[in-house]
């Protein structure tokens, strides 16, 4: 019913790598760069096995038009094209602050809206990016802070969320929401590299599949 409210055709996704300036704290996952090989004293992942480089990320943007092509009958794709993929070399964007900069609670919403920002100003600076876009989806180093596991070894990390132009003059200054705006950088998603945790196998497929239904216009997947 609801596909049938939405326009068919491409979806022009730019897609942002970024990683964080390197720390060693236990309260977030990982050290704030994407993984390339393995945690020492860990298992290899059965899902979303590394490494987490720009290859890996093109196969996650193939997935997410594979399921929407076949769950709209053929009517939407997304674009994947790889001069929509930043950045352009296999690399990633970096940072100015730590993981944990972002993930602090008591400003949560104003930290991750500045780490957008960010992220989207680090792309232009380098020539980078597409102001013809649909949507940006923002890739971080690090698991998203997104399922409730007991004992949880890193409560700081970094949640998955849409946002969109309310939220983006919400929280952002003035100047920031304009720069924004001026590069048609209006919604998008905030993903992490996988969803796994220490010795915890959990697919990022889930996440970025309720997520980007929210870009298409379809309302969250929990609303039965």
């Amino acid at each position: 019913m609801y596909f049938e409210t939405i326009p068919a055709g491409s979806r022009n996704f730019l897609s942002i790598r970024v990683e964080f300036q390197e720390d060693q704290t236990a309260l977030t996952t990982g050290t704030g760069k994407f993984l390339i090989s393995e945690w020492a004293d860990t298992f290899e992942y059965a899902l979303d096995p590394l490494p987490h480089n720009r290859t890996y990320f093109a196969a996650h943007l193939e997935f997410m038009n594979n399921y929407w092509e076949k769950a709209s009958n053929g009517n939407i794709q997304i674009n994947s094209d790889d001069n929509y993929q930043l950045p352009l070399a296999d690399s990633a964007f970096t940072l100015p602050q730590a993981m944990r900069y972002y993930s602090n609670p008591d400003s949560l919403d104003y930290r991750l809206a500045l780490m957008i920002y960010q992220s989207v100003m680090l792309a232009q600076n380098e020539g980078q990016y597409q102001s013809n876009n649909d949507a940006v989806i923002i890739y971080h180093a690090g698991a998203g802070q997104d399922f409730k596991i007991s004992l949880d070894a890193s409560p700081f990390d970094i949640p998955s969320f849409f946002f969109d132009d309310e939220y983006l003059s919400k929280y952002l200054t003035n100047d920031q929401y304009n720069e924004l705006s001026a590069l048609n950088c209006r919604r998008g998603i905030v993903l992490p590299e996988s969803q796994n945790q220490l010795g915890i196998s959990i697919a990022l497929n889930g996440t970025e599949i309720l997520l980007s239904g929210m870009l298409l216009g379809l309302p969250t997947m929990y609303d039965i």
